[in-house]
């Protein structure tokens, strides 16, 4: 029960944060604009500060060097799905306009903000299967706006990815910490 609960709660906070957006947006709180300077604002001031805090204060020298050899893993699953996602975008006749943004949903995920932090006690060898279960990065949207992509598009696709993975992460953690024992 513990691991559904602590893979749940990173995946509800990005469908609250996901809620909020959508009921400010509906409400007019939003010109085109002001997604433009929030696109601006996520992208080039907040998320590298962010990173780097995160990593400054959840890692030592110690612990990445230790964890470097087993980084491949996760680089190697990010890979295989954008194999995959050209694979997909080709058989599923992706429209032209969606194929770099479906692409690029298909093979980026929130692991490194969500499963990662919740995973330290996990092998990183079992990372790359959660990472191929996380949601499409919450960000997509901003930067789709932000690059003149389909915005509208993305959004959807982080709302289904998120609600999907809602159910799917905890079952894969399940399934990892039954193998790991």
């Amino acid at each position: 029960m513990q691991v559904f609960l602590e893979s749940g709660s990173g995946i509800l906070m990005i469908i609250l944060m996901v809620a909020v957006g959508y009921v400010l947006a509906d409400r007019g709180w939003f010109t085109e604009d002001s997604t433009k300077l929030i696109a601006r604002l996520v992208t080039q001031i907040a998320l590298p500060p962010y990173t780097i805090s995160s990593i400054t204060n959840d890692f030592s020298k110690g612990k990445l060097l230790h964890m470097l050899p087993d980084l491949r893993y996760p680089v190697l699953s990010m890979l295989i799905l954008y194999a995959l996602s050209i694979l997909i975008v080709r058989l599923i006749k992706v429209k032209p306009n969606h194929k770099g943004l479906f692409e690029s949903m298909f093979f980026n995920s929130n692991t490194v903000f969500v499963v990662l932090p919740s995973s330290m006690p996990i092998l990183m060898k079992q990372v790359f299967i959660l990472q191929s279960c996380m949601p499409v990065m919450t960000n997509a949207p901003v930067v789709s706006k932000m690059y003149k992509a389909d915005a509208n598009f993305s959004s959807i696709m982080v709302t289904e990815t998120t609600l999907l993975s809602l159910a799917i992460v905890p079952i894969m953690m399940l399934i990892i910490s039954h193998l790991a024992l």
